[in-house]
């Protein structure tokens, strides 16, 4: 199951999501009916977003300064 962190410290928003996939993140090319609209929405509204491989699986990211 995912886990999702959210911390807020000196006007920065960071929201984590943990999971067991060991698969990196992707923007689709081309969003549909089944989705691919999560990390074109993530981009847009962020001031970054990146992920990193752990032992488990991987962490994605993302900041906003509030």
């Amino acid at each position: 199951d995912p886990r999702v962190v959210v911390t807020f410290d000196e006007g920065r928003l960071r929201i984590e999501v943990h999971d067991q996939g060991a698969a990196p993140p992707q923007v689709r090319p081309k969003p549909g009916p089944d989705g691919g609209y999560g990390l074109r929405v993530v981009a847009a509204a962020a001031d970054g977003w990146g992920w990193v491989a752990t032992s488990t699986g991987k962490v994605v990211w993302t900041e906003m300064l509030c």
